[in-house]
């Protein structure tokens, strides 16, 4: 038993076969194909330089690269490309070297396959003569024959542009789809009836009716009017036959409004004219000027008829040579525009 494990000990365990069929095979390197490069024709030997007297041994002679430029064996030329005239030696594409000097390039299929050079066209320098030329022949071919209209200019001048776009509305307001559509303005003329009381100087009631036409020149957001209007009087006195007073009068009216299917407004009105006061059997002229305030409101009846409604204070005053007469009265107007 000793003895086997000194021998164990000396030489090791023994070394078992391979199994087979579990062996892992030896990695097969890629065939290489090597074309036989074809051999260049022989050159004849250089002629032997001749000695220039102020040429140092160190300097290198115009034959040495007369006879690197012939073909010495030298490394291969690189990717260099010479442009200096048809003259010039031709360019050669870049090699690879196999390791053993043999010239080789890659293929795709993984293999090496020995290149062969490759000749490109020279490339020859162009004069400043030639590039002036070239750029006379490039604008005479750009500028167009003068006194004649080629097809395509006579196109573009024969055509005619017709503007098929129509411009935005700055109006935002929601449009309703079904009929009626709200108005975007007011009624131009309306004709109304105002009516209000005042009392005379013997303390009777004294009733006005005033017919009135109304023109609005501005008529949208901000409200603009003129008014005429003419009344009579129709109280007490006036159904007894004792008197019959008239007046005419001249207003501005200034407001605003919203206008819509219902165009509510607000106005302020002031105006002057002139009255006849009968009293006693005797008539005499007063000078009348009123102030007043509307609010009311525009109906829409259709896209050109309007009924005009409104409440408010007036504030007309009678002026003779001897006394005034100034009252503060709620008036009251109905009227149809259009």
């Amino acid at each position: 038993m000793i003895e086997l494990m000194v021998m164990l000990a000396l030489f090791g365990p023994p070394k078992l076969p391979p199994i087979g069929g579990r062996a892992v095979p030896a990695p097969v390197e890629p065939a290489v194909v090597v074309e036989p490069q074809p051999q260049p024709a022989p050159t004849p030997p250089p002629a032997p330089a001749t000695p220039q007297p102020n040429a140092s041994p160190e300097s290198p002679s115009a034959s040495s690269a007369q006879t690197v430029a012939n073909g010495a064996p030298t490394d291969p030329p690189g990717p260099e490309v010479l442009a200096n005239g048809p003259s010039s030696t031709p360019p050669t594409t870049p090699r690879l070297s196999a390791g053993s000097g043999t010239p080789v390039r890659s293929s795709p299929s993984g293999t090496r396959v020995e290149s062969a050079s490759t000749t490109l066209p020279g490339l020859r320098l162009v004069s400043s003569d030639e590039l002036s030329q070239w750029d006379r022949q490039d604008a005479a071919a750009a500028r167009p024959t003068a006194g004649k209209r080629t097809p395509a200019l006579a196109a573009a001048a024969d055509t005619t542009i017709v503007r098929t776009a129509t411009p935005e509305t700055s109006d935002t307001r929601p449009r309703f789809v079904r009929p009626p559509h709200p108005p975007d303005r007011s009624a131009t003329v309306v004709l109304g009836y105002r009516y209000f009381r005042i009392q005379d100087a013997l303390g009777r009631a004294q009733d006005w009716h005033l017919a009135s036409i109304e023109v609005t020149p501005m008529r949208r957001y901000v409200r603009l009017n003129l008014l005429t209007e003419f009344g009579v009087e129709g109280g007490e006195a006036a159904t007894r036959g004792d008197r019959a007073d008239i007046l005419l009068m001249q207003r501005l009216g200034l407001g605003m409004q919203y206008p819509h299917v219902v165009t509510p407004f607000l106005e302020f009105q002031g105006g002057v004219g002139g009255a006849r006061i009968e009293l006693f059997g005797r008539n005499d002229v007063a000078l009348l000027y009123a102030l007043g305030l509307d609010v009311g409101a525009q109906w829409a009846l259709g896209r050109s008829v309007f009924v005009h409604a409104a409440v408010g204070w007036i504030r007309p005053t009678f002026v003779w040579p001897t006394r005034t007469l100034s009252y503060d009265r709620v008036a009251f107007k109905l009227g149809i525009g259009f």
